[in-house]
């Protein structure tokens, strides 16, 4: 299975500004992302919202890699903001780099 090294960042923000929950949520989770154990997932030490690490891709064209790249790293942090209820509380907008699939990929959860 070809490896691909990346480098995401991400910004975790209220979705309503306005409402201290989701304010206190948004910090919550912007904790619990740097918190994040996942195999070849690294967090930067010097770097307060980024990870480094490899994905596992497997799909054809250069478009159907990325889209894959996108879907991993979205899966996990959807997953956790859904296990603590933050989902619609929270906004995460990530900015991902694939070793050999071009451009950033910006997205948000």
């Amino acid at each position: 299975m070809p490896s691909h090294h990346f480098l995401f960042t991400y910004s975790v923000s209220p979705v309503n500004e306005n409402l201290r929950s989701h304010r206190d949520s948004s910090d919550d989770m912007r904790r619990k992302i740097a918190k994040i154990k996942q195999v070849s997932w690294n967090k930067l030490t010097l770097v307060e919202t980024a990870f480094i690490g490899e994905v596992y891709l497997i799909r054809g064209t250069t478009d159907d890699k990325r889209a894959e790249a996108q879907d991993d790293i979205y899966k996990v942090i959807e997953a956790l903001l859904r296990e603590h209820q933050a989902y619609a509380q929270v906004r995460v907008d990530i900015a991902l780099m694939v070793d050999g699939l071009g451009e950033c990929i910006e997205f948000c959860v």
